[in-house]
């Protein structure tokens, strides 16, 4: 018998099927669950899916420290390592990831002049165009952001 997960086995491709690749994120969610010892790990791990999936260009995970004041990188895919060092720590104020956490809704800004002025990088503008946010949330609380980073027209 094949080795494939029940949930995406014996499927034939049927492209009006939209639930397909739906399953195969729970199925990679449920083996992360299962498998990674912390929630900081399954963060890192599921933010390569979430890029995959929104077909951004990089991405970053961010959690709130425990004064509620900054949030702090704990991952990132396809950011350059200068930005990502620069960006290691930001106000819970900052930007489109400060107004994800604050009033807990996905946040999208497609001017990015904000985050090259904070980031004091050509990355923002030159690579990437669209900066989206989504909170974190456990338990009712934010617990911290995911950043997508998407070139123009994503």
């Amino acid at each position: 018998m094949n080795d494939i997960h029940p949930l995406i086995q014996h499927t034939p491709p049927d492209p009006g099927n939209d639930s397909i690749p739906a399953l195969r994120v729970l199925s990679e969610i449920t083996t992360s669950l299962s498998s990674d010892s912390n929630v900081e790990q399954l963060l890192g791990r599921f933010l390569a899916t979430m890029i995959r999936l929104a077909g951004a260009q990089a991405g970053a995970v961010r959690v709130i420290t425990d004064d509620r004041t900054h949030l702090r990188l704990i991952g990132s895919v396809g950011l350059p390592p200068e930005l990502v060092e620069h960006e290691s720590m930001v106000s819970v104020d900052c930007g489109v990831c400060g107004k994800a956490a604050r009033e807990v809704t996905v946040s999208s800004w497609n001017n990015v002049a904000f985050c090259k002025r904070q980031a004091n990088d050509a990355y923002f503008s030159d690579t990437c165009n669209t900066v989206v946010a989504v909170p974190l949330m456990h338990k009712n609380q934010v617990m911290g952001v995911y950043n997508l980073f998407l070139e123009e027209g994503h």
